[in-house]
């Protein structure tokens, strides 16, 4: 069964003019050393840094919050309190079959002028 989750997590009174910079730090740091979070997005909204995250293993978001704020640690001077602002299940993903390239139909008719050797139907 797939599982995978869409988490969201906001940070507040982070300072203004380190706020930017953090964002951008915090997306990278957890695209290239955190893996196991997928799809990360880190954005500022208002005075909040959020992160946005997919995993398939962190059912109350804590997993994400320790994470972002070890990871905000490393990157900002100070910062408030962490909190996980939504968990949302994502749906399963799409069956092979949904994969496939449509192919436009063709007639028996038109079949045979492309299969045909020689020369083509007048």
């Amino acid at each position: 069964m797939f599982n995978l989750l869409q988490l969201t997590v906001r940070c507040r009174d982070i300072p203004i003019d380190e706020i930017a910079d953090v964002a951008r730090a915090v997306e990278t740091d957890f695209r290239k050393y955190r893996p196991w979070h997928q799809n990360v997005r880190c954005q500022i909204d208002g005075t909040f840094l959020v992160l946005r995250a997919q995993n398939d293993f962190d059912e109350d978001g804590e997993a994400l919050c320790e994470e972002f704020r070890s990871c905000l640690k490393e990157y900002v001077s100070t910062f408030g309190p962490i909190e996980v602002v939504a968990i949302e299940p994502l749906t399963d993903p799409p069956l092979g079959a949904a994969l496939n390239i449509p192919r436009p139909s063709i007639s028996e008719h038109d079949y045979s002028k492309i299969t045909r050797r020689g020369d083509p139907a007048r």
